[in-house]
């Protein structure tokens, strides 16, 4: 197996190119690729390290950081675009993942100035 593999690379172009407010497109995965959620898995985690799903946190996770850390956007509407039909659950993924909430996340991170009221 090597990262040239056809499969995967279609694999990771899907998830790449995926809407990040809906869900993990398993489906698509499997339909780009031919392989079920299991084997695909398998095959991320010996080239990548992590799995489909981590990856697809991770690509999440770093649109939240970079919203955050760039923009004026409420934190209500990056959980919106991430999918998260409640800011609170998008605040306790982001905790989890960062150690900070969001708002602490965006405060150590300003790219744009002064503390702004949101």
């Amino acid at each position: 197996l090597s990262a040239d593999d056809d499969r995967l690379l279609r694999a990771v172009r899907c998830l790449n190119t995926a809407p990040l407010d809906s869900p993990l497109p398993y489906a698509a995965l499997r339909k780009v690729s031919g392989l079920g959620e299991a084997h695909l898995n398998r095959l991320f985690v010996a080239e990548y390290g992590l799995t489909v799903r981590k990856i697809w946190d991770k690509r999440r996770l770093s649109f939240a950081k970079t919203c955050l850390e760039t923009t004026r956007m409420p934190v209500k509407e990056v959980a919106y675009n991430l999918g998260f039909r409640s800011d609170s659950h998008f605040m306790r993924w982001f905790k989890e993942r960062t150690d900070k909430r969001p708002k602490e996340y965006r405060q150590s991170h300003r790219e744009f100035g002064p503390a702004t009221k949101f």
